[in-house]
């Protein structure tokens, strides 16, 4: 799927007239509330090269990253650039190599850091027929220019699926991460109930060092993008549930006092499906 240039210009007006209407320097008087505000949509060219796919944005207090997959030789590179309100900066590569899982529900993402740090995810593929693959992390402290040595929150070392992650700074600047992780989810024919996905957290430092790695829920759907964001009330991530009953609503789970919540349904949809609702099967 090659990025659509009319999409990428309406998600940066979207969030661009979100952030101004959130920005704590427009606090409207009686008179400015009354009056109705417009978005002006403009098309805007983009970056990707041909043959990209996974499109993804993330915002900063220095604009709007956007990262995507794009062939490289026999493989896939990361590739990413900044929108700052006058156009993109140059296109600069995270990471690229030539076993990774594409996947158009899967994706990457760049973010950037407080303090200017990028840090990017990618999928690596380890058991391509059971959809197995990792999760990996790297880092760049020059624009990108170079990238830290890759490293992985997850430690099993299970051919399993590591993935639908994601990224944000935690309290105290280090970074946190949330992702699906499946070292118990092999298949049982016999006890098709017992498998199950799971969430789980992990964090580093400022130095790298991780310091985190544990089970936000022991039970969610399988193939459902995660969500988190930093409130003025602490970390909070989002994600598709699971019951035995095999109920899968929207749940959310705070990072409170160093640690997790129990998720909470956001609302109770009580939608209900034995099945990954993504690709229609387990």
């Amino acid at each position: 799927m090659i990025i659509d240039r009319t999409r990428a210009a309406l998600l940066i007006a979207g969030v661009a007239a979100l952030v101004a209407a959130c920005s704590p320097a427009s606090n409207p008087t009686p008179a400015a509330e009354s009056r109705q505000w417009s978005v002006h949509v403009q098309p805007v060219a983009s970056p990707a090269g041909s043959g990209s796919s996974a499109p993804q944005l993330t915002a900063s207090d220095r604009g709007i990253i956007l990262s995507w997959f794009e062939p490289a030789g026999q493989g896939t590179a990361l590739k990413f650039a900044e929108w700052t309100g006058s156009g993109w900066s140059a296109t600069r590569t995270a990471a690229a190599g030539d076993h990774w899982f594409v996947s158009y529900a899967d994706v990457p993402s760049v973010i950037r850091m407080a303090d200017g740090t990028l840090v990017a995810n990618w999928l690596e593929a380890t058991r391509a027929e059971m959809e197995a693959y990792d999760l990996w992390l790297s880092y760049s402290t020059d624009e990108g220019r170079t990238w830290a040595k890759p490293l992985t929150p997850h430690h099993d070392g299970t051919q399993s699926q590591h993935g639908f992650a994601s990224l944000f700074e935690m309290p105290g600047k280090g970074l946190g991460v949330v992702w699906l992780d499946g070292r118990d989810n092999e298949f049982d024919w016999d006890h098709p109930d017992r498998a199950a996905m799971m969430l789980r957290f992990a964090a580093f430092d400022r130095d790298w060092t991780q310091i985190a790695d544990e089970p936000i829920d022991l039970r969610v759907c399988e193939c459902c993008p995660t969500s988190a964001a930093v409130t003025s009330d602490g970390v909070i991530t989002v994600y598709r549930d699971r019951s035995q009953t095999e109920v899968r609503d929207i749940s959310a789970s705070r990072f409170e006092n160093g640690t997790w919540t129990d998720g909470v349904a956001v609302h109770e949809d009580n939608w209900e499906i034995f099945a990954c609702p993504v690709n229609g099967d387990r």
